[in-house]
Formats: C-alpha cells, sequence, structure tokens
C-alpha cells in the first residue's frame, strides 16, 4: 500500500493548499472577528499536514503491501450492519431528537457490533450521548433536533 499511500497523501496535500489558497482569497479576518476564508485556511493547513505526515510515513516504509492485504479478515456483515443502523439513526433524529435518538443508536452498537455487558452499554452509551449534547450543543450552540420527547 505505500504506492497508494503516498498518492493519496500528495492529493489530500493539494486539496489542502487549495483550501489555504481559497480561505486567502476570501479573507481571513480576525481570530476576534473571523472572515468567511478564515476556518477554510486552517482546516487546509491541518489537512496538508496530515497529508504530508502520510507520505513521509509511506516513504519511510519498506513494504509494498496490496490493496487486498489491507482488507483481509474484514468483517462485511458488521459493515452493512453499521451502515443500516446509521440509516435507520438518521431516519429517526428528527422524530425522537438528538439526546434519544443517539441513546439507542449507540446502545444497540454496543450490544450487538462487539457485544459488551448491560453496564457497560448503558454507561457508555449514555455518557457518549451527554458528551456529544453537551460539546454540540452547549460549547458549539449547535441546534439539535428535539424530536417528540422535546429532548435536545
Amino acid at each position: 500500500m505505500r504506492n497508494g499511500d503516498i498518492l493519496s497523501g500528495a492529493v489530500l496535500a493539494a486539496l489542502g493548499v487549495f483550501f489555504i489558497v481559497e480561505g486567502q482569497d476570501l479573507g481571513l479576518g480576525r481570530i476576534s472577528n473571523p472572515g468567511s476564508g478564515f476556518m477554510i485556511f486552517w482546516v487546509g493547513w491541518i489537512l496538508t499536514a496530515m497529508a504530508s505526515a502520510i507520505v513521509v510515513a509511506a516513504l519511510r516504509r519498506s513494504d509494498n503491501s496490496t490493496l487486498r492485504a489491507l482488507w483481509a479478515g474484514a468483517n462485511w456483515r458488521k459493515v452493512g450492519y453499521v451502515v443500516l443502523i446509521m440509516a435507520i439513526y438518521a431516519w429517526a433524529l428528527p422524530g425522537l431528537g438528538f439526546i434519544a435518538a443517539t441513546l439507542v443508536l449507540l446502545l444497540v452498537l454496543f450490544k450487538t457490533v462487539e457485544p459488551q455487558s448491560w453496564r457497560v452499554a448503558l454507561i457508555g452509551s449514555a455518557a457518549s450521548t451527554a458528551a456529544a449534547w453537551l460539546l454540540f450543543a452547549k460549547a458549539l450552540g449547535t441546534q439539535l433536533p428535539a424530536g417528540a420527547f422535546g429532548l435536545g
């Protein structure tokens, strides 16, 4: 996969440089009063740095494994199952609201993908939902769907 990592890293680095240039063209503003290009500019820098790290790591590696070896042992049933559960989550989110839908989603995933005890599943899904709600609703001020229960 060395060649694939080098190619994908180079493409992502080029995309990051594009974001940097476009962000500057839109105007950066100041940190206290960011312009429309501020976020794009910094995302471009982060993307470029991460993509460059991928290229450097690939250049340091001597193996040249294939794409098939990368996916060996993947459990495609679980992948399909998680995609299906996420689609159901997206469908149920407006009706149930963020808190209820996310709590149920995580509980189902904790109990079915890599089965956990009920204690771990309940505490993990409640803690993860609470952390996501605090981050998005309180810290970032994002409006989350309240749903039929008015929780959000």
